[in-house]
């Protein structure tokens, strides 16, 4: 391979704008250009360098936008962007094969957001910097979402980027792709603002986070067990002065191991004292050995209510994969790695404390409104099966507990926000989300993110406590029902579209 300046700038130029359309950056607008530099690079040479070039685009994209990692691990951080820029390579390798044969360009969109879906779960998954979470506060444009997933608004994105290539090649489709395409944009962003008004709450609830704000350091530092503990209790007790349905303290917020459902005395002295249900996210065992990361409801009454146990795994974080072939990466790494077990089942916690004023001929009285919520824990509500079983299954509102001190002050605490508000999008549930530190925030059954935990003008590393009233709907998506059926029928469109290309350039004697 020669390397070529002119290649070596689009496949950087590809990446630079991929990096300013996410957090910390935020230019959503240089999504809908940003592979245009990538698409004009692979068309013009041979497919083995435009997979490369590509695969170079992603390697300095997934920096970009992840140099976070380095923060936990380096070696794990630097083989993650180099598997993760292989999809960026095979994108640019398709690419390269449609341009020679003059395949239909409407493949690139539909192979784009495969790939995306692979990438989210094969070993595991990466399901960060997906392509339509670059549009996560356009709440009209995103309501798609409810039919298609996030991905569905990364094929709008990119569908975009392959109208601007046609006209930019002179294809003779280019009016057709154009056509095609703002049809679909005005389409959905009609379909968003209709389904946006549409989404009348039949009550409401107004729960509350906590941050605490607890540096790593002290986090897992037995000795500071307590002044985290207080900290935690402090913050409570103020958030109570104003009454939410719930308190929600963030993921492993609670300093001490929690054995089965025992240790948890303070908190349930602290629940019964507020008279407020807590959830607490917690480190606990089973008595045989066995770790989970787990939330705990603990009753206004005291009582452990129920529990679950994270089920979806951050690999090489909390377990290491096949661990009985490759053991010896616990002294390669150069951090501690966990050895949780998954859970085994999705929880839907109890909430029957809302309560909803009604006037009546005989005066006013109370009514109590029993709902159920769903936990999703780490970067679980990156996944939208996770999610969509929730809700299919009842929950009214779901509830995301993290830590994202991990990764320092950088974009992603914000590229984390962008993916609970897709999965309320495509549920059409409200979401809550309890942080360490950022971003504690409150999430409507739109997408619209309506209020976060501030102070000192930062939503990131700083203390404190904050309620939000949220509108609970009783809407249930396609999505919700179906999942991600629009990744199969991608498939069966890449498929029919080759067979039909490749079967005419046979004709054609090509």
């Amino acid at each position: 391979m020669t390397f070529n300046l002119r290649n070596i700038s689009f496949a950087l130029l590809s990446a630079v704008l991929g990096i300013f359309s996410f957090p910390p950056f935020g230019y959503s607008f240089c999504a809908w250009v940003a592979f245009l530099p990538l698409l004009i690079m692979a068309g013009e040479t041979r497919a083995k360098d435009a997979a490369l070039y590509a695969y170079l685009s992603g390697v300095l994209f997934y920096l970009g936008t992840g140099w976070w990692i380095f923060r936990v691990t380096v070696p794990g951080g630097l083989l993650l962007i180099l598997m993760l820029a292989i999809y960026h390579g095979l994108f640019g390798y398709a690419a390269n094969r449609i341009k020679k044969y003059s395949m239909d360009l409407l493949l690139f969109p539909f192979i784009w957001i495969v790939l995306e879906f692979l990438r989210s779960h094969i070993f595991g998954g990466f399901p960060w910097a997906i392509l339509g979470y670059t549009q996560y506060k356009n709440v009209p444009l995103i309501q798609l979402a409810d039919f298609t997933g996030v991905y569905g608004v990364s094929f709008l994105v990119m569908l975009f980027n392959t109208s601007v290539y046609s006209f930019f090649t002179g294809e003779k489709r280019r009016t057709m792709y154009l056509s095609i395409t703002l049809f679909i944009m005005v389409f959905a962003l009609g379909y968003g603002i209709k389904r946006v008004e549409s989404l009348e709450p039949w009550c409401d609830i107004r729960p509350g986070v906590v941050q605490g704000n607890i540096p790593q350091e002290e986090k897992f530092d037995p000795a500071s067990s307590g002044s985290i503990f207080d900290r935690y209790s402090r913050l409570t007790k103020e958030l109570a002065d104003i009454s939410p349905d719930i308190v929600i303290w963030p993921e492993t917020s609670y300093p001490y191991l929690v054995s089965g459902e025992e240790g948890l005395e303070d908190v349930s002295v602290l629940a019964t004292e507020i008279g407020i249900p807590l959830l607490a996210g917690v480190v606990r065992d089973d008595r045989d050995g066995h770790y989970f990361n787990s939330a705990l409801l603990v009753g206004n009454d005291g009582a452990v209510l129920d529990t679950y146990d994270k089920t979806h795994l951050v690999p090489f974080g909390e377990y290491i994969p096949f661990e009985n072939f490759i053991f010896f990466l616990r002294g390669i790494i150069d951090k501690p790695i966990g050895n949780f077990l998954p859970g085994e089942r999705y929880t839907l916690f109890p909430l029957n404390s809302v309560k909803t004023s009604v006037t009546t001929e005989a005066g006013r009285k109370r009514e109590t409104r029993f709902l159920k919520f769903g936990v999703m824990i780490c970067f679980e509500d990156c996944f939208g099966y996770i999610s969509r079983k929730l809700a299919k299954s009842g929950a009214s509102f779901l509830v995301n507990i993290t830590n994202d001190a991990w990764f320092g002050p950088s974009g992603a605490q914000e590229q984390h926000v962008q993916a609970s508000v897709f999965r309320a999008v495509e549920n059409h549930v409200p979401v809550v989300r309890a942080a360490n530190t950022g971003v504690s925030c409150f999430i409507d059954a739109s997408g619209k993110v309506l209020s976060r935990v501030r102070a000192e003008g930062s939503d990131i590393f700083v203390e404190g406590s904050l309620a939000e009233t949220l509108g609970i709907t009783n809407v249930r998506t396609f999505y919700t029902f179906y999942g991600d059926i629009f990744i199969f029928f991608s498939v069966f469109v890449i498929i029919f579209i080759t067979a039909l290309e490749v079967y005419m350039i046979k004709k054609s004697g090509l």
